[in-house]
């Protein structure tokens, strides 16, 4: 005891600048070793949890094999429920033993067809997973909301198609995206007439993903995905867009002109591909218009749908200067459309006239044809 006087005597007496530093160590040394604690805590809870979690999936595991495998007259399937209910309403305290449940039946569930998708459908409804996930959806963090969507969409949860509307604009991106795929999952026609309200942005992932659902829909949405044309977020026309060239649905041809003088180069590109893909021979001269002011992508690509419409060769002459003296790009995208619109003979007549530089453009058509 008399050390410690000592030496608390011997530092008062010391500099202030000299107190102020010991004692900021000091601090930093108790802050430094009770985070130390916390993290040990967290970690330990954590790993506690998971492998309580792992336990209760080793243990309900045979069980739900079991219902999916065996012939529903060699089990006693409402007996199997009630044991699988007993032994979660013991062991599931925690949100990691739900999530890996969850987690559990949504792996199975993508890995199987059939009537053994539909068993573990009924597996999830029937030890009342839905109102779980719901409760989730509303009550979680942000990513705890994208599981819940997530599971509630690979079910087929129907009935809680509204709820998953309500974050199909969420400020989270990974939110909104997950609510807008499984509102095209679960209401079908019933969602895409919401998604001309979104605000945000769209991904080309997320426009990628909704394509491939909505076009299981087919005509169904045609009348709404043309709508999306019209909202001010520029994603959704671009989505519209992509949409409207891989179903081919040629109604659209009538707004698409439009958008070639979009200040958005994405749907600039997208209109010119549309319009080759849709369009007709007339709409050549809306494409020539604009050619000069246009970026090179932009050309390319009108350079490709010019090939795809100009079956009476009334771009010949556009194409061959093009040939000529535009860039390297540009000039080869202009032969290949030139080859689109007329003979092998034709090329190489015009391939005479040419510097050689440019005849191995004709050439590259040439072979690359043959």
């Amino acid at each position: 005891m008399q050390m410690i006087t000592n030496w608390w005597d011997s530092f008062l007496e010391k500099d202030l600048r000299f107190q102020v530093v010991i004692a900021f160590s000091v601090i930093l040394l108790i802050v430094s070793i009770a985070l130390f604690i916390i993290v040990l805590r967290l970690r330990a809870r954590k790993s506690r949890a998971d492998r309580k979690a792992s336990e209760l999936i080793d243990q309900i595991e045979p069980i739900i094999l079991s219902l999916i495998y065996e012939e529903e007259d060699e089990v006693d399937w409402d007996h199997e429920i009630v044991n699988l209910r007993n032994i979660l309403t013991f062991s599931m305290y925690e949100f990691h033993s739900y999530a890996r449940l969850s987690d559990y039946l949504i792996q199975l569930h993508k890995q199987l067809e059939g009537d053994s998708a539909k068993k573990i459908e009924r597996i999830y409804r029937d030890l009342e997973m839905p109102p779980m996930t719901l409760k989730l959806l509303k009550d979680g963090k942000w990513h705890h909301k994208v599981k819940a969507i997530s599971a509630l969409s690979e079910f087929r949860i129907k009935n809680y198609l509204f709820e998953v509307i309500q974050y199909m604009d969420h400020p989270q991106r990974l939110v909104r995206d997950e609510a807008q795929f499984g509102a095209i999952v679960l209401g079908g026609k019933r969602a895409t007439g919401s998604i001309v309200k979104l605000n945000y942005e769209m991904s080309k992932w997320q426009q990628l993903r909704l394509i491939e659902q909505c076009a299981q829909l087919d005509d169904e949405i045609k009348s709404d995905v043309l709508s999306w044309m019209n909202s001010q977020n520029e994603s959704l026309i671009e989505l519209a867009l992509r949409m409207c060239i891989r179903m081919g649905w040629y109604e659209a041809i009538e707004n698409i002109p439009r958008f070639i003088s979009h200040k958005r180069e994405e749907i600039r590109l997208l209109s010119v591909e549309a319009i080759g893909e849709l369009g007709s021979a007339d709409l050549i001269s809306e494409l020539l218009h604009r050619f000069e002011v246009e970026s090179r992508k932009v050309q390319i690509r009108t350079l490709m749908a010019i090939g795809e419409l100009d079956a009476d060769g009334r771009a010949s002459d556009f194409l061959r200067g093009q040939i000529m003296y535009a860039d390297y790009e540009v000039a080869l995208a202009a032969a290949h459309a030139l080859y689109e619109t007329t003979s092998d003979d034709e090329m190489r007549e015009f391939s005479a006239r040419l510097e050689e530089d440019r005849v191995v453009l004709i050439e590259q058509v040439l072979y690359g044809a043959v």
